[in-house]
């Protein structure tokens, strides 16, 4: 196989994310997709912070993917915000689906596969698709929906 000379095979594209502080919440509503977006997120350089009770799980996911695992409720997420400073991104997980919080803007990311919706997760973050300003992104087995206005 050809690789380009960014490592990537051949018809895979890469984008600068930049190093941005991201929190997440909801993650005890569903713990194989918060372990997907965690994980999608903290493999973009930005400093991710979770919020999860469940200190086992939590503090596992924060070692395997170097983001910030806080063990309280998500009512403390003003004190999360205060520990990271300026936050970029809030990230709210819920059954099956997320919501993305950013520059006064809101997307649901919606799918029944965990690495597809944490992939539609980082591509909604991405600058250039925060400019589109998608309301929705739903990730289908083969397909993928998207809303863009109300």
């Amino acid at each position: 196989r050809r690789y380009s000379p960014l490592g990537l095979k051949r018809g895979c594209a890469s984008f600068h994310f930049g190093e941005r502080n991201i929190v997440v919440t909801g993650c005890a509503a569903d713990p194989e997709l918060t372990a997907a977006v965690v994980k999608a997120l903290g493999a973009t350089g930005s400093h991710v912070a979770f919020l999860w009770e469940d200190i086992k799980r939590g503090s596992l996911l924060a070692q395997a993917t170097a983001t910030r695992h806080f063990p309280w409720p998500d009512g403390r997420v003003n004190d999360v915000r205060a520990a990271l400073g300026n936050v970029d991104f809030t990230v709210e997980i819920s059954l099956q689906a997320v919501r993305l919080g950013y520059d006064g803007k809101t997307t649901l990311v919606t799918g029944t596969a965990p690495a597809d919706v944490a992939s539609a997760v980082v591509y909604a973050l991405l600058p250039m698709s925060r400019q589109i300003a998608f309301r929705e992104i739903h990730v289908g087995e083969g397909d993928v929906s998207v809303k863009i206005t109300d």
